[in-house]
């Protein structure tokens, strides 16, 4: 059999000629079987026939490296590349930095050092002021335990006279009277909030933070006030009828009674909410029905009162005089809503100044748009009649508040002049 013939290709260059007209040096191209090709690049300047250019790595540059920033592993990982001077160069920088380091941290020792010092001090302090009142509080102790002896004796040696007194005159002599109470200082407030910092108590205070909010659905109204006619109930004086918080959920007021007492052991008010039953003795506080009466119509801004819960006789009048019938106070519709009709009026309560933007077409609203709108009785935000007018022919709610108060408008624009929503609604 005939040897077998080689199959290996031998090497041949082929020059890849550019057709273009630049200065690019011609490229020639080197085959082995089917490797990819490798570029071989002739140098024009050169004598020879073939100059391969050698194809240098990009290494890691020493000069660029900063010891400030730069990572220590990447300067380790690269110590091999560096030259001497590099070196000796990096080695004076690391010095500098070891020696200001160095430097810092004695002077950081030091105040170390000082404050340690200052520390060790006031502890030293703190004791001493602590056995001193370890001391006082032994002395208060021995102080107040001579003063129950005093008493004790004097107690018995006032039996004692007492008792000689009766065996001489045979006449029963009354006991002395117990020593009165020392009056808690009274502090009075020109508003509801220089007086809430006044009062020590914390649930006390939570009650008039709600009676001092703007929102409709926390605000208390006056309804009217019936005087006692009952001959045997001797200390009441009458009963105030009070709207108190809007409820969501049914829809309406809630409706309460305070009943005025004149002189009156457990104090001059009752009222039949929930918060006066339970609270009241319990936590110690007023109401917040209460609290309207007596910061809001009556101007009671003393810490005297929370602590009594009981008006001084100037007080009482004020209040019945306040409370009468004829009284100036019924038409400020501030505090007073005696009629529960709704009206387009009701609908036409304005913030002032109007900086609004109606919620449908997005319009900044004034007060030159008062005639062609229109307001939530609850969240005062303000509308365009005509907006409001398409939004309530599928809906009823408020589309700021979400309320179902504008139900009664859309009954008022259809043609009702008022609507009579009873005792206990908005």
């Amino acid at each position: 059999m005939p040897p077998k013939k080689s199959t290996k290709k031998e090497n041949q260059i082929v020059l890849e000629d550019n057709s273009s007209d630049s200065d690019v040096p011609i490229v020639a191209t080197k085959k082995r079987g089917y490797a990819k090709k490798n570029k071989i690049v002739l140098d024009p300047d050169s004598d020879s026939e073939l100059y391969i250019k050698p194809q240098v790595e990009a290494k890691f540059k020493p000069n660029q490296f900063d010891i400030k920033t730069g990572s220590t592993q990447e300067f380790i990982a690269n110590l091999n590349t560096y030259t001497l001077e590099e070196l000796e160069n990096y080695s004076a920088q690391y010095t500098d930095y070891q020696n200001t380091y160095a430097c810092a941290n004695i002077e950081n020792t030091k105040i170390l050092g000082q404050m340690q010092v200052q520390i060790d001090k006031l502890l030293q302090d703190i004791e001493k002021l602590r056995t001193q009142d370890s001391k006082n509080l032994e002395k208060i102790v021995e102080i107040k335990n001579v003063y129950d002896l005093i008493q004790k004796q004097i107690k018995k040696l006032q039996t004692e006279k007492l008792a000689q007194a009766q065996a001489q005159t045979k006449v029963l002599v009354p006991k002395p009277n117990p020593i009165a109470p020392i009056p808690v200082p009274v502090i009075k407030a020109n508003s509801i909030d220089t007086l809430i910092p006044l009062i020590t108590n914390e649930h006390q205070v939570a009650i008039l933070n709600r009676i001092k909010s703007d929102s409709d659905y926390a605000k208390v109204y006056l309804q009217n006030f019936e005087q006692n006619e009952d001959k045997k109930k001797k200390t009441l004086k009458g009963t105030i009828k009070i709207l108190g918080n809007y409820n969501r959920a049914k829809g309406i007021r809630e409706g309460y009674e305070v009943k005025v007492f004149d002189k009156d052991p457990k104090g001059s008010f009752w009222c039949s909410c929930a918060d006066h039953k339970f609270n009241s003795a319990k936590k110690n506080i007023v109401c917040k029905h209460i609290c309207f009466i007596a910061c809001k119509v009556l101007k009671i801004l003393d810490t005297g009162f929370f602590e009594t819960k009981t008006l001084t006789d100037v007080q009482l009048t004020e209040l019945l005089n306040k409370f009468n019938v004829d009284s100036e106070m019924w038409k400020d519709k501030k505090i007073v809503r005696t009629s529960n009709k709704i009206t387009i009026q009701d609908f036409k309560n304005f913030p002032k100044p109007i900086v609004d933007t109606c919620s449908f077409c997005y319009d900044e609203m004034t007060d030159a748009d008062i005639p062609i709108s229109c307001a939530c009785p609850l969240c005062k935000h303000c509308f365009h009649e005509e907006c409001m007018g398409v939004w309530l022919e599928a809906q009823t709610k408020c589309s700021f508040c979400s309320n179902d108060f504008w139900k009664y408008y859309k009954r008022i624009i259809g043609g009702e002049k008022e609507i009579d929503l009873g005792s206990s609604a908005l």
